[in-house]
């Protein structure tokens, strides 16, 4: 899909929600075979998975943080072998962190928010009398909306926004974490 300008588009919202999205993605070029690479990235105490011909799936180990998925596949060149590496978050950490927010914004956020009526209500001034005479409804009346309060934009800002602020957090470490395999993975598949 080319605009006018000789744009390719989806190639653009392509490689700008790459940025967004933690993904990563890298190509490395070796003279060796793909069995040679397989049997570096077994011996490799760095990282655990499964290995095949056609590529592998592995992950950290566990003391070196088992946040991120690493895919590859080998594609056979005439010279050369290519190794496709793709890496993202790990399915199990989505779900958890899924969890939390779901967790967060369904159960603690509303209570908060409800609690925070009756913790902030501000008192009325209940009157002694009335218009229409009748002084027992007017108090009724009185202390019935004594109770809205509202929370102060401080703690409400905390309550909506420290979950963003933590995936902010979680997609910074992605992003370092993505740049050392990076280097690792290409200094063990060639060879270094």
């Amino acid at each position: 899909m080319k605009n006018l300008s000789g744009f390719d588009l989806k190639s653009v919202v392509h490689s700008k929600m790459k940025k967004i999205i933690p993904l990563d993605s890298f190509t490395v070029l070796i003279p060796d075979t793909a069995d040679e690479v397989v049997q570096r990235l077994r011996q490799c105490l760095f990282y655990q998975g499964t290995f095949s011909e056609q590529g592998f799936k592995i992950t950290r180990n566990y003391y070196r943080a088992g946040l991120t998925l690493i895919q590859g596949h080998f594609e056979t060149q005439s010279h050369q072998t290519a190794v496709h590496i793709k890496m993202s978050i790990h399915p199990m950490f989505i779900a958890s962190l899924g969890f939390v927010f779901l967790v967060w914004y369904g159960i603690a956020v509303p209570n908060a928010f409800e609690s925070a009526t009756y913790i902030y209500a501000k008192p009325q001034h209940v009157p002694i009398s009335s218009s229409d005479g009748n002084v027992v409804a007017s108090a009724i009346k009185s202390v019935a909306e004594g109770t809205k309060g509202t929370m102060p934009s401080h703690l409400a800002a905390m309550y909506l926004g420290l979950p963003i602020v933590m995936l902010i957090i979680f997609w910074l470490a992605f992003r370092a974490d993505a740049k050392r395999i990076r280097r690792e993975l290409s200094q063990i598949i060639q060879g270094k």
